[in-house]
């Protein structure tokens, strides 16, 4: 079995403390953000298409890439199966206890964060991004706030800007 990478770059309309960040936040970790998320249990578990899968966010750009190890044959249903499952969110079909834990996990990856010294420092480097520095209290509030409005309102603006496919060379 020959495998492939297929990833994936969608532009959302919010970057790194502007309004609609915290729902862009949320949006990534229901979507992909962790074995929770729906690419997970959709495309890896349930479908079997993805021998590992994932999104990430650049917040000081606004894009979410979904990252991807699929088999060369499959690539195709799992590039589809991957923008269903975004059209889903982005139609509000999800539940309050998947947007519920997405916040919870954010919140506890917040507290973590205070004991790594990487996270330490993109938190510092971040804040300087910003006109005026945000608290990590603000930021907790911030992310519980999100509603299913939020989130489907940042996603409507969303667009699936690159689809890119590397495979192995060569005569098949």
């Amino acid at each position: 079995m020959d495998q492939a990478k297929l990833n994936m770059g969608y532009r959302f309309p919010t970057q790194y403390g502007q309004s609609g960040y915290a729902a862009f936040v949320v949006f990534n970790m229901m979507f992909g953000g962790d074995p929770s998320s729906v690419l997970f249990n959709e495309v890896r578990e349930k479908q079997s298409l993805a021998y590992s899968i994932h999104s990430q966010i650049d917040g000081k750009n606004g894009y979410l890439f979904v990252l991807s190890g699929v088999s060369s044959d499959k690539y195709e249903t799992a590039k589809d199966t991957i923008i269903s499952e975004f059209e889903k969110i982005k139609a509000g079909d999800f539940t309050e206890e998947k947007l519920e834990l997405a916040k919870k996990v954010i919140i506890s990856h917040r507290y973590e964060s205070e004991d790594r010294p990487k996270s330490i420092i993109e938190i510092m480097h971040n804040q300087i991004l910003l006109e005026q520095p945000q608290s990590k209290e603000t930021f907790i509030k911030d992310i519980q706030k999100v509603s299913r409005e939020d989130i489907v309102s940042v996603a409507e603006k969303a667009f699936l800007d690159t689809i890119y496919v590397l495979t192995k060379g060569g005569d098949k």
